[in-house]
């Protein structure tokens, strides 16, 4: 059947320009997102965060977000944070805002903001109740850097559900100071032993880890990733991304990329 038989050739023109053009503009006017990433440390200092960050932004840049990064905490203000569709902490450690600073945050995630943190994230803000329910616990050490088997908790969660069931890696696997509440558990890392030594909970004294070597060491279920929605946005949190190159492992690129979608808020077909 032949939809322009009978119409005129200037009206069959005019209509197929219309159908390529129109898909362009809906497209042109679909927002890009926007993601800041903040490194700033003010305590611990990651010496691997310049790689870390080059291949983070790498990563982004190809699934096509704009990047911004910085360590200037001034950029923490109404005005500036709403451009972004998500804000990725990056390794940041230690005293990060004033209150002014806070308050734009807590605004940000008011207004339906995203947030993810990667790594080094609950060594931030230590005495900022808000900042600990964002997170929903804090770090209380690791023992050395040994591989792990990482096990999915929730594999039809958007932010999982293309991730293999279980993978091996190595990392900082942290422990934290209590159990998590109110939060949404996505991968575990199950081993039957921990083994070393480690580094406790200030990031700078060196010894046996509690627990790391004695007979009640078996971890059966041990969070290193979970969302949950928080205080009007949505929050991503990964204790995993210690080493510069853990941003070229494909496992972690998508958990990284489809957390940033959900976190945002956006839609991505299957």
């Amino acid at each position: 059947m032949n939809v322009f038989a009978g119409l005129p050739k200037k009206i069959i023109g005019l209509t197929i320009l219309l159908m390529v053009l129109i898909p362009a503009i809906v497209l042109s006017a679909k927002k890009t997102p926007r993601v800041l990433i903040f490194t700033k440390m003010k305590g611990y200092v990651h010496k691997t965060l310049p790689g870390k960050l080059t291949n983070l932004k790498e990563v982004l840049l190809q699934h096509h977000f704009i990047v911004d990064d910085t360590d200037d905490a001034s950029i923490f203000n109404d005005d500036s944070l709403k451009q972004y569709s998500a804000i990725i902490f990056l390794d940041c450690s230690g005293n990060l805002f004033d209150e002014s600073q806070k308050a734009a945050f807590v605004n940000y995630m008011k207004s339906g903001g995203g947030w993810m943190g990667i790594h080094a994230a609950p060594i931030a803000e230590k005495e900022w109740d808000w900042y600990d329910k964002l997170i929903g616990t804090r770090f209380a050490g690791h023992p050395w850097v040994q591989e792990a088997t990482l096990t999915l908790t929730d594999p039809k969660h958007p932010i999982t559900k293309h991730l293999p069931a279980s993978w091996k890696r190595s990392d900082e696997w942290y422990f934290w100071t209590k159990p998590l509440e109110d939060v949404h558990v996505l991968i575990n890392v199950s081993e039957t032993r921990w083994h070393g030594e480690g580094i406790v909970e200030t990031g700078t004294k060196a010894g046996p880890v509690p627990d790391i070597n004695s007979e009640k060491a078996i971890v059966a279920a041990h969070p290193i990733a979970w969302c949950h929605d928080y205080a009007g946005g949505r929050a991503f949190y990964t204790s995993m991304g210690h080493f510069e190159d853990a941003m070229k492992e494909p496992e972690m690129q998508m958990l990284i990329v489809n957390a940033i979608n959900w976190a945002a808020k956006i839609e991505v077909k299957n």
